[in-house]
């Protein structure tokens, strides 16, 4: 009788440990403007939130869901990449462009991109995020299109 339920419980414990809980989690939206930057690549060093690096994570997809708007008389292209790289040093080498959107004065435009390279970034502590506006402006106007975004990311937590 005692060998049964200890066999039981290792049972149960070997099941416990490949035990894995699905998730779909989309973050709230957020906001910011993106300056004019002329047409020249410039970036930006990101932390991840820490609970992504956990081993027990492990994310099936990662979509950024965003929503650009100009409400200026100004046509703007916008070009997002990511980049597996530590530290923002300007040089597009080695960047991945996730987004890419042409946005015509007065407009607004939705969009989605998922990509691998999102998961591996989130990942890792930091990663670079970098950005082209090469919008047309007018001298001494202070032009700026707004981004907002949310992020939905699937996946499994594997209980241990």
């Amino acid at each position: 009788m005692i060998k049964k339920f200890l066999n039981f419980i290792s049972i149960l414990l070997i099941f416990s440990c490949s035990i894995e809980i699905p998730f779909d989690i989309t973050t709230e939206y957020n906001n910011i403007e993106i300056p004019n930057t002329m047409g020249m690549y410039v970036e930006k060093l990101i932390e991840s939130p820490t609970n992504t690096q956990n081993q027990n994570i492990n994310f099936t997809s990662l979509t950024l869901n965003y929503i650009i708007t100009n409400n200026t008389i100004l046509s703007g292209e916008i070009n997002i990449y990511i980049s597996l790289k530590t530290n923002a040093d300007n040089q597009k080498s080695n960047s991945t462009k996730i987004i890419s959107v042409n946005i015509p004065a007065n407009q607004i435009i939705t969009g989605a991109t998922s990509n691998d390279i999102l998961i591996s970034a989130i990942k890792q502590k930091q990663f670079v995020i970098g950005l082209e506006n090469a919008s047309l402006s007018i001298s001494g106007t202070s032009y700026k299109i707004n981004f907002t975004y949310n992020i939905n990311a699937k996946g499994r937590y594997k209980l241990y």
